[in-house]
């Protein structure tokens, strides 16, 4: 009895041990692992650039860089005023065009919220660009005449410059109207070329 006694706490002994050094173990690679998270993080933080909306909170945050902001939102009204006196002086459409060009991109449309409203540039897909009360007039599209547009139609759905398509299921459907495909016989510039020749006087 007294043997059993001292194997069971043999064997209880051995258990304690290998349990402890399996938890050190697994202590050691979490520790590992944190500091490999850590580190991962931080050059992840070091290679993604502060936005300009970021770097303004941050010297908000920062007493020492009080100053900093107020000369950022001086120089800002600086360039604004700036732009509005070289848009003053275009006088073509095209020079405000070209203007208008140049002072928006991606970063402006997307603080686009942040401008003042004397400044403010409407999105490329709008009609017109107000900049200091301004609207800027946009080139009017030359409208071409149906019947112009037929002659071109005709011109290549004509047998000698296209074939049509063969199989059943090669067809184009357009505003309910359905047509079968025709493959042109020759390249869009030699075609351009002889629709010139008896086409354009």
């Amino acid at each position: 009895r007294q043997q059993r006694k001292k194997e069971a706490s043999k064997r209880r002994k051995k258990y304690n041990r290998e349990r402890n050094e399996k938890i050190a173990n697994l202590e050691k690679q979490i520790e590992k692992y944190k500091k490999r998270l850590a580190r991962f993080k931080s050059k992840i933080k070091k290679n993604v650039e502060d936005t300009p909306k970021t770097k303004i909170f941050k010297m908000i945050d920062e007493p020492d860089q009080r100053k900093e902001v107020v000369k950022k939102a001086l120089f800002g009204d600086v360039i604004s005023e700036q732009l509005k006196e070289n848009y003053s002086t275009l006088k073509r459409t095209k020079e405000r065009q070209i203007f208008k060009k140049v002072v928006e991109g991606s970063i402006v449309q997307k603080y686009r919220h942040w401008i003042p409203k004397d400044i403010k540039l409407l999105s490329r897909n709008g009609k017109k660009a107000n900049l200091s009360g301004l609207d800027v007039p946009l080139a009017r599209r030359c409208k071409i005449p149906e019947s112009y547009k037929r002659t071109v139609q005709n011109f290549f759905e004509d047998d000698s410059n296209s074939r049509m398509a063969a199989g059943k299921k090669e067809f184009i459907s357009r505003n309910t109207v359905r047509k079968q495909k025709r493959y042109l016989l020759d390249t869009v510039f030699n075609l351009y070329k002889k629709f010139k020749t008896g086409n354009i006087k």
